[in-house]
This record gives C-alpha cells, structure tokens and sequence, in this order.
C-alpha cells in the first residue's frame, strides 16, 4: 500500500546516513587516519556521500509527501479518495495521521534540506571562491571538495 511506501521511503535517508555514518567510525577504529591530512580528507568523504545520497533522494521524498495530499472524487464513491492508494478515504482517522506525518517532513525534508544547504554554504562563502590576488589556501581546498557539489556548477560573472 501506498502508506507503507511512504514510511519507508521517509525512513531511508536516515537509515542511510547511520549506516554511512557508523562505516566511518568503523573505518576510523580500523584503520586509524596517520595524518590530519587524511583524517580532513576521510570526513570530507563521509560529507560528500552524505550530501549526494541527500540530493538524489530529495526529488522523491518531496513528490512522495505531496501525493499524501492529492485527493479525488470518483463517482460511486462517497466522499474523497487518495489518487495514490484509492483504498484510503481522505481526511478521515488514517489518512490525518498520515497527512499529519507528511507535513512533518515536508518541514525536515522539502525545507529543511535547502534550508540545511543554504547555511552550509553561507557559514563556509569565504572559503567558496578565491578572489583574485589572494592566495588559496588549504581551507579553500577543504571546502570545495566537501560542497563543492552545492556550488561548483554555478557560473559567476
């Protein structure tokens, strides 16, 4: 049914993050980082893994929350039904419940995720582009290969 899809799908991006997650600090204990070089570059791959797996779960996730909202008419059938499972009758006890949890994550993922990129991106702008004249430095390299996904593609005039 469709209420199971949406749980599990809601439900995957922070299984996925533990399990990425708890990979590094196994990694970590395993083969413990000789140089804080390494160490930087280790947890910006974690960063990177984490940011990609969020980008290409997001289109879905928001689709999967709105369609808890798309309700229709059919005739035959008393009241409305959700588009997406016409077996669930809308605004009564299991779908509010649903509806309930959708508006949630559309507050922790449809917003928060942007909301979540944007101060990434504003607490590390001085490290995002070098001007010109200034010397790059380590930090500079550090930034871009952890978000540079988030603002490398953007072209500046």
């Amino acid at each position: 049914p469709f209420a199971s899809k949406f749980l599990v799908h809601m439900s995957m991006p922070p299984m996925l993050a533990v399990g990425i997650i708890a990979a590094y600090f196994v990694s970590k204990r395993v083969k413990p980082p000789k140089t804080e070089h390494f160490k930087a570059h280790r947890r910006a791959q974690v960063i990177k893994l984490l940011l990609g797996l969020i980008l290409f779960m997001y289109p879905g996730l928001a689709t999967r929350c709105f369609q808890m909202f798309k309700c229709s008419h059919f005739q035959g059938v008393e009241g409305s039904v959700l588009e997406a499972d016409p077996s669930m009758i809308c605004y009564q006890s299991e779908h509010a419940t649903y509806i309930t949890l959708a508006l949630i994550f559309i507050v922790v993922y449809v917003l928060g995720i942007p909301f979540f990129m944007l101060m990434t991106l504003w607490r590390n702008k001085k490290y995002l582009y070098v001007e010109e004249g200034q010397e790059r430095t380590e930090k500079h390299t550090d930034v871009e290969f952890e978000y540079g996904g988030m603002y490398m593609q953007c072209k500046c005039c």
